[in-house]
């Protein structure tokens, strides 16, 4: 999965406006602020990513889907990855984005508002 932080974008769970406005307002904060923004999104891809993949190695060992040939992490990895790549997102409190959200849109309002004085 090749990934860009216009694609991490696509795929966290946020509602569509809020994925709108970061469109948006990404290309014209200044450096820094898009740093952070860039930093935040990526790491909150990161941690989705690994909970998403400890929740289907979970399920597996449930199932006794356990085999002795050593494949489970690299199975439950590509697994992960066409989940992720496919789905469809629940809303944001469900997926634990809420407070990732808040921290995106302060970070959007503090460029906006710096952008404009």
């Amino acid at each position: 999965m090749k990934l860009s932080t216009e694609k991490i974008i696509a795929i966290l769970p946020f509602e569509p406006a809020f994925k709108v406005k970061l469109r948006e307002e990404l290309p014209t904060m200044d450096v820094d602020t898009r740093a952070d923004v860039e930093r935040t999104l990526w790491s909150s891809f990161a941690t989705y990513y690994e909970l998403k993949l400890q929740e289907n190695i979970q399920q597996a060992v449930t199932e006794g889907d356990v085999s002795t040939d050593g494949t489970l992490y690299k199975r439950m990895e590509e697994k992960t990855a066409k989940e992720i790549e496919n789905i469809k997102h629940e809303s944001t409190d469900k997926a634990g984005l809420d407070d990732v959200r808040k921290k995106l849109e302060g970070l959007i309002n503090s460029s906006h508002s710096t952008n404009h004085e």
